[in-house]
């Protein structure tokens, strides 16, 4: 008797985790603003949810979703400058919460009625009322201006769901009216918003870099905002414009031919002209060294430069391979790289105080190449040819286990760059009629284009 209590148990729960949503649906007592729900429920869609019903409605761990609410910022005079960077306000956090794979934005006609008379203050703004939009925290801010052409923002979350943050982002500064300050304001707090959610802040006015080729043979470096379908031109020298790469603090970096032979220019000046290649740049975390693949000796080797001139500081590698592309780790302690040492190229690791030791990151696979670190140091994603295979998939190394994943099956993908919260992996996708930029996470999901207009694209790189 027993165990048939327990395989009816079994079969209780297993019947449960198959119901279909409209059954569940129909067993969940209906509420409104007059009806109200158990005091363990809550009103949402119509519907009493309980708690555990009403985090998985709202928070979908599995593919990184978070409802939330955008109210429009409020000018509190009626300067042209208040109302300009009000509405600048609301446009790059309605567009940035809005774009991200990550959020589910919430669109105005679900606002409760009469919510533009609703507090602009967290202290008293009615989070109850709020709660039927299903947003797990809504964003308001308003605006006044000052002398001088500044201007007072003021921007905070109010968390309205069951989610809990340790600390809701608030800010009150006082900057210039420009746009591009405004702007940069704006994507600032939904940095501090996605924190406030994930622990991790986000990447929203972050930039990458990337290589379009204009011609047959030209090939010029270009900027695009992250989510933006915006993009800007960084380099006019009509020839081939190559592998950018950033600094922390925001200078690029990238080989051009502009005089002939493969030169490395930092912004607009020429920085490392010896003979030869001159590729590869890689900034360490501290921005004053670089790692940089010269081949003035004969074949490539690794090289430690100064990046305020370029100026040798120390030789990584010697050996009769070629050694290529590197990346360093957050920490600034290891350098990965390719090198065909073992007869094809593959990606290794070195430890800058023993050069001479690197551990080999690549167990299989014909010709592996690309690598780049992640900023948190915990992955390495490279670029891979497998056996017997015409094209390349992306790989993402796991430097603590040492587990090696497959995360593209199709395609031609080359020179993956992770973003600088780790949450993402852009690289450039070949196919018969295109190349183009997409976006994947680490574990292979998420797959979606980078909206960067309809040009040949490749060797994308992510600022921090």
């Amino acid at each position: 008797m027993p165990r048939f209590r327990c395989l009816r148990t079994q079969l209780l729960i297993l019947l449960t985790l198959v119901a279909p949503p409209a059954l569940e649906a129909q067993r969940l007592p209906a509420c409104d603003a007059n009806v109200k729900c158990p005091a363990t429920m809550i009103c949402t869609g119509q519907r009493c949810l309980s708690v555990d019903q009403l985090y998985g409605a709202r928070f979908d761990v599995l593919h990184h979703t978070i409802s939330i609410a955008v109210i429009p910022v409020r000018a509190l005079d009626d300067r042209p400058e208040t109302r300009r960077a009000a509405k600048t306000l609301g446009q790059v956090l309605e567009h940035d919460f809005g774009s991200a794979p990550e959020y589910r934005l919430i669109p105005t006609s679900r606002f409760p009625f009469g919510w533009r008379e609703d507090s602009t203050h967290p202290a008293t703004f009615p989070k109850e009322r709020w709660r039927l939009t299903e947003a797990l925290g809504a964003i308001g801010g308003s605006v006044r201006s000052l002398a001088q052409g500044r201007i007072e923002v003021h921007l905070y979350l109010v968390p309205i769901g069951l989610m809990t943050v340790k600390r809701a982002p608030a800010i009150k500064v006082f900057v210039s009216s420009r746009p591009r300050t405004v702007r940069g304001l704006a994507h600032l707090f939904a940095n501090e918003v996605t924190g406030a959610f994930t622990g991790r802040r986000g990447a929203f006015g972050t930039r990458i870099a990337f290589s379009r080729q204009v011609r047959m043979g030209v090939k010029e470096i270009f900027v695009t905002e992250y989510l933006s379908k915006r993009t800007e031109q960084i380099t006019h020298d009509d020839s081939l414009a190559l592998l950018p790469s950033w600094s922390r603090d925001g200078r690029l970096a990238f080989t051009s031919y502009r005089r002939g032979n493969p030169d490395l220019y930092l912004d607009s000046r020429t920085l490392s002209a010896r003979a030869r290649l001159n590729i590869g740049a890689s900034f360490a975390p501290d921005g004053r060294r670089l790692a940089l693949s010269l081949s003035k000796d004969g074949n490539a080797e690794l090289y430690l430069l100064d990046a305020r001139n370029g100026a040798i500081l120390r030789r990584l590698t010697h050996r009769r391979s070629v050694d290529i592309s590197p990346s360093f780790s957050p920490d600034g302690r290891y350098l990965a790289f390719v090198s065909d040492r073992s007869g094809t190229p593959q990606v290794y690791a070195m430890d800058l105080r023993l050069p001479d030791r690197p551990a080999r990151v690549s167990k299989s696979g014909s010709y592996n190449t690309s690598p780049n670190w992640s900023s948190d140091g915990s992955m390495i994603v490279y670029c891979g040819q497998t056996a017997g295979a015409t094209r390349f998939d992306l790989f993402v190394y796991h430097v603590r286990s040492g587990h090696t994943r497959r995360i593209t099956f199709s395609g031609k993908n080359e020179r993956p760059w992770f973003s600088p919260d780790s949450r993402w992996i852009v690289f450039a996708r070949k196919s018969k009629t295109s190349q183009r930029l997409y976006l994947i996470r680490p574990d292979g999901s998420g797959l979606r284009e980078l909206p960067v207009g309809l040009g040949i694209d490749t060797m994308p790189a992510w600022s921090f």
